[in-house]
C-alpha cells in the first residue's frame, strides 16, 4: 500500500470499427480515477500496413513522454502582438491561481527552439506592432531591474533537453513584443514561486509542428511536476557515544 502512489494505470480502450464505439470518448466519461489514456491507433508504428504494432524505441520514448499532459489542465489564451497583448496577459495571471506559465512565440530567423532564460528591460521594434506602435530603444518599465531571469530550474532543463540538438537555451528574448510580454509577467509575478518561462518557436519548415509540440508537452510536465530526491542518511559515533 505505501507504493500506491507510484503506480500508473493506462486506459487502452480500443473497440473494432463496425461497432460504432470510441475507446477515448467513453475514457473522457468514464475512467478509473488518475488513469491516463493511450491511444493504440495513433501510438502504434505508423510505417506498417499491420495495426498496433510497436513502434521504434525513440518514438516509443517519446510517446510515453507525451503522456505525462493527459492529466494536467491547461488554459490557453491567444495574445495580441501589442501592448494590450501584453497588459491582458498580466490581467489573466492574477485574476486566478496557475501552478505554471509558458509563452509561445514565434522566432521568425531562428532554427532551433529556444528556452529563453532572461527576459530583458528593453522595447526596440524594426516592424510596428499590430496596433501601429513604433518605439526604439526605451525601457519597457521604469525603476525596474535591467534583466529578469526565468523561475525554472535551469538545472532541470538543461538535464531534460541536453541530447537535443534542436533546443537551445538562449540568454536574449529580442527586444519585441515577446520579450516585453515576458518580462512584464516575469515583474509582475516577481512575488511568485510558480515557474515562468518564454519559448520561441522557429518556422514550420524548420521544425515540424509535431516535434515543437512535443517539446512544448515535455516543457509543461517538467515545470508542473516535483522532482522527486532520495535522501540517504548516517549517523557517525565514537566509543564514547
Amino acid at each position: 500500500e505505501k507504493n500506491l502512489d507510484e503506480i500508473k494505470i493506462i486506459d487502452c480502450s480500443w473497440h473494432m470499427p463496425n461497432i460504432n464505439r470510441n475507446g477515448y470518448e467513453e475514457y473522457l466519461k468514464n475512467h478509473i480515477e488518475n488513469a491516463i489514456f493511450f491511444d493504440l491507433d495513433n501510438n502504434s508504428n505508423q510505417k506498417t500496413d499491420l495495426p498496433h504494432m510497436l513502434t521504434d524505441i525513440i518514438n516509443w520514448e517519446k510517446i510515453i513522454s507525451n503522456m505525462g499532459l493527459r492529466d494536467i489542465e491547461i488554459i490557453s489564451h491567444f495574445l495580441s502582438v501589442d501592448e494590450e497583448g501584453t497588459e491582458s496577459s498580466l490581467d489573466i495571471l492574477k485574476a486566478r491561481e496557475f501552478d505554471a506559465v509558458i509563452h509561445l512565440g514565434l522566432s521568425r530567423n531562428s532554427e532551433k527552439i529556444l528556452l529563453e532564460r532572461y527576459a530583458t528591460n528593453m522595447i526596440s521594434m524594426e516592424l510596428p506592432d499590430n496596433s501601429g506602435r513604433m518605439v526604439k530603444k526605451s525601457k519597457i518599465l521604469e525603476n525596474a531591474s535591467e534583466r529578469i531571469e526565468t523561475t525554472v530550474s535551469i538545472h532541470n532543463f538543461d538535464e531534460e533537453f541536453e541530447h537535443d540538438k534542436d533546443v537551445q537555451l538562449s540568454h536574449i528574448a529580442g527586444s519585441y513584443v515577446c520579450n516585453e510580454t515576458y518580462f512584464k509577467t516575469l515583474s509582475g509575478l516577481s512575488h511568485s514561486t510558480i515557474p515562468i518561462l518564454f519559448i520561441h518557436l522557429p518556422k514550420m519548415s524548420k521544425i515540424s509542428l509535431n516535434r515543437q509540440a512535443e517539446v512544448v508537452s515535455r516543457a509543461i510536465r517538467l515545470m508542473v511536476t516535483r522532482p522527486k530526491l532520495t535522501v540517504v542518511g548516517a549517523m557517525i559515533r565514537d566509543l564514547n557515544g
